[in-house]
């Protein structure tokens, strides 16, 4: 059984938060996009759309879970306990919070002197939608049903309140049928079925897309890619002179299979780069580079970003809706440049410590919970078999 623990996926996770974090900071400030349609554009609507660091978090969710269910043989019961004490009592505060500063939102969308900004487009029409069902959304919400309901049903649903709950939806779609998926993966006829739900995610593609695409099944590939990946490390852990031998192939199968088989190679870059590293098979063929990313991901800023990541992820919206709203307050007709500057100055700092107080007070403490009653024992530990559990 691998037990390692790697820290390199928590600086990952960490740095990922903070980049879907800013991208958000930057579009709400009007700064989605910039003048031109070179490579200087293309590379900022990258980083500012962040969809790469979004199908990332995916792959180390899958990662993380199959992690988690080899290393414990728990009752299915015990796993879901886990899992709601781990991702609902930060998200019903921070749903709470978006849904109350929806006022505010529409304010800063109506009143901003970019108003007219593509992603302020975007904002009201999720204000729209939220206000033509108001119960649908919430309760949507609630029971993070919202990421698979398409539009028939009820428009917008993956993208109004909480816009980043999109992909908790997901993960919650993942962690009910986890168990199940690893096991299916385990025969033939087993992965010849799950092959085929891929391919019907894929065919079905525009049906989910309300507006974001929060199916399962269209994101099956990317879970697949980490509970692989998962699979890989315990095989490696059994005989770490495996990785020396097979490290240079590993990191170029994966970095060849990322670049001309994804529609989006570069998720599957950053993991074709980071999870070799990880299980010690990039250094042993490039070691100054495996060295420099693996310095990068285990330093202080990234390990702490990553304690606070689940946090951060989800507070950071309704913190920036908080503060657009006191700056409009207090200075209303303020230039993009002058609030992306009080954003940046001190809107980061105040999300980045209330992230961090969010994640001391409510996530270790329900996290804790969570294991103690499903282990049923008071007295478990609260240290995290997997450090990348999300």
């Amino acid at each position: 059984m691998n037990t390692k623990r790697y820290f390199e996926f928590d600086g990952l996770r960490g740095l990922l938060a903070l980049w879907v974090a800013l991208a958000h900071l930057f579009c709400w400030c009007g700064f989605g996009r910039i003048a031109g349609d070179g490579k200087a554009a293309k590379l900022w609507s990258m980083f500012t759309m962040a969809d790469a660091a979004a199908e990332t978090f995916i792959i180390l969710s899958g990662f993380a879970i199959a992690t988690l269910l080899q290393r414990e043989q728990v009752s299915y019961g015990r796993y879901m306990l886990r899992r709601v004490f781990r991702i609902y009592p930060v998200y019903v505060i921070c749903l709470g919070l978006a849904i109350w500063l929806v006022p505010v939102t529409g304010l800063i969308i109506d009143h901003e002197t970019w108003s007219g900004d593509f992603y302020m487009g975007w904002q009201r029409d999720a204000q729209a939608h939220q206000q033509a069902d108001w119960r649908g959304h919430v309760w949507s919400h609630l029971l993070l049903v919202h990421s698979v309901l398409p539009r028939q049903i009820l428009e917008g649903a993956s993208a109004s309140l909480l816009m980043p709950a999109w992909s908790i939806g997901l993960e919650e779609q993942f962690y009910l049928v986890a168990p199940l998926l690893v096991l299916m993966l385990r025969t033939g006829w087993g992965r010849l079925v799950v092959l085929l739900l891929a391919v019907v995610g894929h065919l079905l593609e525009s049906w989910w897309n309300n507006p974001v695409n929060g199916s399962l099944l269209f994101w099956l590939p990317y879970f697949l890619v980490g509970i692989g990946s998962s699979h890989l490390a315990t095989w490696l852990g059994e005989k770490p002179e495996r990785a020396v031998k097979l490290g240079g192939a590993i990191a170029y199968a994966a970095l060849l299979a990322a670049v001309f088989l994804a529609r989006n190679p570069l998720p599957f870059i950053i993991w074709a780069v980071v999870c070799p590293v990880a299980m010690g098979a990039w250094q042993c063929f490039a070691p100054r580079l495996g060295a420099v990313v693996s310095w990068l991901l285990k330093g202080r800023a990234a390990q702490w970003l990553g304690e606070v990541s689940y946090s951060l992820y989800l507070l950071h919206w309704p913190l920036i809706i908080m503060l657009l709203g006191a700056a409009h307050r207090w200075r209303p007709g303020m230039s993009r440049g002058e609030t992306l500057g009080f954003m940046l100055a001190i809107g980061v700092p105040v999300i980045l410590l209330l992230a961090w107080a969010l994640h001391v007070v409510i996530e270790k403490p329900f996290m804790r919970m969570g294991r103690r009653l499903a282990s049923g024992d008071a007295s478990a530990s609260d240290a995290p078999v997997a450090s990348v559990v999300s």
